[in-house]
């Protein structure tokens, strides 16, 4: 029966200190469907033993194809192993350690080099393993985004949410001028600001600084977040943290909110020159 055939996805391993390693050469790689496969290698008395495997619960229902190259200067000395993997991983003689110093495998620099592949056993393999990827993928897509909106109700309900846009400085200033947010205005009368000090991009040396400002109201212990948005919400920074509010405008929060170097780097973070927070507090009544 003719079957299609992938290829397969080869892999270059370099054995260093080969007559000195006890313990074996761990490698690993990922191929191109995503699935991350172990390459052990070790020695057993005159014998280098080689282990493919993988944990991806979808890839060990199926049958792979692992083709082993211990390549020579000599092309007609290459040595070559094929076997197939499925479920549980079992070892594999390639090769005698006593023949592959005798036949010049081994450099001089006491180096070994095998390459490994691995493939589905044929086409239709490769499809029905795809398509299972696919649906556990899926499935756990939609469950991250039931728990993204669970967690965003959560945090509508409990915290008192308001944006704010702050602009990014671009000449320097003797001193740093503040923004604030308009105020969020809690159950107990007590107003609730946001205080940005935005970096400026001609002094390598100012941060972003971001602070939660008690501008009126009752001394209290509060909950509070602090998120910059950006425009792939994956990348946006979120941070958490609670603080006893003493005094009237003292402010909260960090002095370094986002790493200087990796908010310049990244436009996302502040499309034409604007920073967007999203903030909330939480006062922990007694």
């Amino acid at each position: 029966m003719f079957e299609l055939i992938p290829a397969y996805e080869m892999q270059t391993c370099t054995l260093v200190n080969f007559d000195r390693v006890c313990f074996g050469w761990p490698k690993h790689f990922t191929t191109d469907s995503d699935v991350l496969w172990n390459v052990f290698l070790h020695r057993k008395g005159d014998d280098l033993f080689i282990k493919v495997f993988t944990a991806n619960e979808a890839a060990v229902q199926f049958p792979y194809k692992v083709l082993v190259v211990i390549p020579h200067a000599d092309l007609q000395k290459t040595i070559q192993r094929k076997f197939t993997v499925c479920g549980d991983p079992k070892e594999q003689v390639i090769a005698s350690y006593a023949a592959l110093f005798k036949e010049g495998f081994v450099s001089p620099s006491n180096e070994l080099v095998i390459k490994v592949g691995v493939r589905p056993a044929n086409i239709i393999t490769e499809s029905r393993f795809l398509r299972q990827q696919y649906q556990s993928l899926k499935t756990r897509l939609t469950t991250l985004e039931k728990q993204q909106n669970t967690m965003e109700k959560q945090m509508q309900s409990k915290f008192c949410i308001m944006h704010f846009n702050a602009f990014v400085s671009k000449t320097p200033k003797k001193t740093q001028e503040a923004q604030h947010s308009a105020a969020i205005i809690d159950r107990a009368d007590r107003h609730w600001v946001l205080r940005v000090y935005p970096f400026e991009t001609s002094l390598p040396d100012t941060n972003l600084k971001v602070f939660v400002v008690l501008r009126k109201g009752s001394r209290t212990k509060c909950r509070y977040f602090i998120e910059l948005i950006h425009d792939n919400p994956q990348q946006s920074v979120l941070q958490t943290t609670e603080s006893l509010f003493e005094s009237i405008d003292a402010g909260y929060g960090w002095h370094c909110f986002v790493d200087r170097k990796k908010l310049m780097a990244d436009a996302g973070f502040y499309p034409n020159g604007i920073l967007r927070f999203r903030f909330g507090v939480q006062p922990i009544e007694k």
